[in-house]
């Protein structure tokens, strides 16, 4: 009866490529000073080179298998480096240097046995997966090591990453009357990360100006991102007639005696009901539109006045 190998088996390494049959001739790396092969078969008689302990002496050495009718070689080569792995790390692509929302995080190895089996973790070693690429969504430190086939491992590589925003920027609009029938309006913008980048006023398309002056009422929006493309929310603010009107503060001198109202000069202006003539200085805010009714607090011991006005060219029209 034939001997019939099921299966070879090595202590703490592995064969390359895994034993069929049909393949004659494999390869294990290793870094124990001895070995042990095992082989799983029908007949044991007839058969050389199984359950035999093997001491490496030489940087690469063969074994040998040998049944009636086939014969199996197993290059052994002895690993003698710290870092024993056949593959090295190449490079590591993906780690943005401008502010990005994601990355793809990609490891190049060298393989200079071509030997495929190649397995990688991003965390020290706990978790592995045959996939090179990692996508990451958040800041992080990428601790990345290689494995192949034989399980050996490369030399630890970090990577810290500490270019990537996701989170939307907030905004608002503040408003702010200069002069008369004009407002100006303020986006301002709260990114923690990347930090402001541009303005959406309106959707009319990004600049970088975060400032609109407007001469007509409505509602105005603003949209502003970041650096690495997030939009904040739809600020809106209403502009109204009154915030149109000049709200800027002068000095207006107003004259009282006791002939009535009469023409009005620069700065001064006429009115009655007064017994004696006095003065007194108020800081009104001139351009409003219609009547205002102004209290007046003379600096004498007159009692209060109050005169429906109409103010018009920096003068109060009573």
């Amino acid at each position: 009866e034939k001997s019939l190998i099921k299966e070879i088996n090595v202590t703490n390494t592995k064969l390359y490529p895994s034993y069929s049959k049909d393949i004659k001739e494999y390869v294990l790396y290793t870094n124990e000073e001895e070995i042990e092969i095992t082989c799983d078969i029908e007949d044991s008689e007839n058969v050389e080179g199984c359950n035999e302990s093997i001491k490496i002496t030489e940087d690469i050495q063969s074994h040998e298998i040998i049944t009636e009718e086939e014969k199996y070689t197993i290059n052994i080569v002895k690993q003698t480096e710290e870092y024993s792995s056949i593959v090295n790390i190449k490079e590591i692509k993906g780690n943005p240097t401008n502010w990005v929302k994601e990355t793809i995080i990609e490891v190049e190895v060298e393989n200079k046995e071509g030997i495929e089996g190649v397995l990688y973790s991003f965390d020290g070693g706990n978790t592995w997966s045959e996939n090179s690429r990692l996508k990451v969504k958040g800041n992080k430190t990428l601790e990345i090591v290689v494995k192949d086939y034989f399980g050996y491992k490369t030399k630890q590589e970090t990577v810290v990453i500490e270019k990537i925003d996701n989170e939307r920027p907030y905004a608002e609009i503040i408003k702010e009357n200069k002069e008369e029938g004009k407002v100006l309006l303020t986006a301002l913008g709260i990114d923690e990360y990347s930090l402001v980048n541009k303005y959406n006023w309106n959707k009319e398309g990004y600049t970088t100006n975060n400032t609109k002056e407007v001469t007509t009422p409505g509602i105005y929006k603003v949209v502003i991102n970041d650096h690495a493309g997030n939009e904040s929310n739809e600020a809106t603010i209403e502009v109204t007639e009154e915030d149109l009107r000049d709200k800027t503060l002068k000095e207006i001198v107003v004259l009282f005696d006791n002939n009535g109202a009469e023409e009005i000069s620069e700065n001064e202006i006429k009115c009655n009901n007064v017994k004696a003539m006095w003065q007194l200085t108020i800081i009104q805010s001139p351009s409003y539109k219609g009547d205002i009714c102004f209290t007046l607090l003379p600096t004498s011991q007159q009692p209060l006045i109050l005169c429906n006005a109409l103010i018009k060219n920096n003068l109060v029209l009573f």
